[in-house]
Formats: C-alpha cells, structure tokens, sequence
C-alpha cells in the first residue's frame, strides 16, 4: 500500500466521521502524546528491527500484557524514525465507539495535513 492510498482512505474515513455529527466530550489532547522516552532505557534492537520492517504496512499493532514494555519501545522507535504516526492511550472510558473513533481522528489529523481534514482539528 502506498501513503497515496492511505491518505485518501483516511480522508474519506475521516469525512464521513465529520458528517454524522458526532456528539462526545471534548477531547482530552494528553491522550494523543506519546510518552517520554525514560533515560535509563535499554534498547531491545530486535523489536526495533520488527518496527522497521512493519513500516511497509498500513497498521502496526503492538500486543502484549501490561508491564512488558510497548509503550516505551513504539515510543523509542517513532523518536528515531522518520514516519508519520498517531498515538493514542485508552482506558476503560474509551470503550464506546463513537468517542473512540473520536479520538482515532483526533490523532491521525496531525498525519494527513490537507484543507479537509484541518476542519476535524477545529
């Protein structure tokens, strides 16, 4: 898949979510920062090797339990790589859909800078 492909995608997700009015709380925009880097942060260069080769695809998903370590590898990773990225942090209170879908297009907003989409951001 090309950025051509996904972009257009994105937009014609992303108008489609503008056009049905969605009613939900506002946005909480620290859910949409990625997390620091800690100092004392050890590299595996394995996961980032995976990282790397999972940049031909469309969606990356990273799974494992809590305490394993996701947020700071991704969070490592997309601070030494040039691509673009969304980042997004649920819990419990996002379970509905209408408000995570929300917050999936208040995060790829920043990716796709084109004059359809900036009406998401305002």
């Amino acid at each position: 898949m090309n950025i051509q492909y996904i972009r257009k995608a994105a937009s014609k997700f992303l108008n489609s979510v503008i056009s049905t009015k969605l009613h939900h709380p506002p946005v909480i925009s620290t859910k949409l920062h990625r997390p620091p880097v800690a100092r004392d942060f050890v590299c595996r260069e394995g996961l980032c090797d995976m990282l790397n080769a999972s940049t031909e695809q469309p969606l990356t998903l990273v799974s494992a339990p809590a305490g394993y370590g996701k947020s700071s590898i991704v969070s490592h990773w997309l601070e030494t790589c040039d691509h673009p990225s969304a980042w997004l942090s649920l819990d419990g209170t996002d379970s509905d859909v209408s408000t995570f879908l929300v917050y999936v297009v208040a995060a790829c907003v920043p990716c796709f800078p084109r004059p359809a989409l900036a009406r998401c951001s305002s």
